[in-house]
């Protein structure tokens, strides 16, 4: 199978996250409207911010696959920068969620390279939009590295029952934005996770559909 067979599948399944990522926002809201939970507005938020990430991803995946793009480029073009500039957003909102009252703890940022595709009179440019892009996804793995904690202390100290599921799901979560920034390389990297995306939001749609439904 050609490398960019996967694309159109990756393209597909981040479609379905888009639309997953909407209905948990719908159903955290609903849960924020029932219960009155700072959390489940703040969770609610950030899902919205995640399904604008995914759709506007959708939507410059299509578009490379019918304009016939380089593969790289769309991993360093404007569309990969705009969903991660949306998905930092999210985890953004989610840290704040998990550090209302609490001291926030510093993290340590990694950055790795990636080969410029390029020609040399845009290089410049694109070398700093390449770093620029690679420090809002380490800083997004920053903010959900620390939500993870919150999350599972939350868990460990509460024994709440949606909170296991969520816990996983953001998991899932933290390990596909670690291949996207260290190993995005391909259509195949990119369908690997996309699907890992796709079982964390499934696991923190069930949460919240747990918690909605009491």
């Amino acid at each position: 199978m050609a490398p960019n067979a996967f694309l159109p599948i990756a393209t597909f399944v981040n479609l379905v996250s888009a639309v997953f990522t909407l209905i948990i926002w719908y159903t955290a809201y609903k849960a924020f409207r029932f219960l009155g939970s700072v959390k489940m507005l703040f969770l609610s938020i950030s899902f919205l911010l995640f399904s604008l990430g995914l759709f506007s991803q959708t939507f410059y995946a299509t578009a490379a696959l019918v304009e016939s793009i380089a593969l790289p480029r769309l991993f360093v073009g404007e569309g990969y920068l705009l969903y991660s500039i949306l998905m930092l957003a999210g985890y953004m909102v989610l840290a704040f969620a998990y550090s209302i009252g609490e001291v926030g703890a510093a993290a340590l940022s990694v950055f790795a390279y990636r080969k410029n595709p390029f020609n040399s009179v845009t290089r410049l440019f694109l070398n700093f939009r390449v770093f620029f892009e690679y420090g809002v996804q380490v800083f997004s793995a920053a903010l959900l590295l620390y939500v993870l904690v919150k999350v599972y202390e939350e868990y460990f100290s509460r024994k709440a029952s949606y909170a296991a599921p969520i816990a996983v799901g953001l998991t899932l979560l933290f390990i596909q934005l670690l291949v996207r920034i260290f190993d995005l390389d391909s259509a195949f990297d990119y369908l690997f996770a996309s699907i890992i995306q796709l079982a964390g939001f499934a696991l923190i749609f069930y949460a919240v559909w747990k918690v909605n439904s009491k």
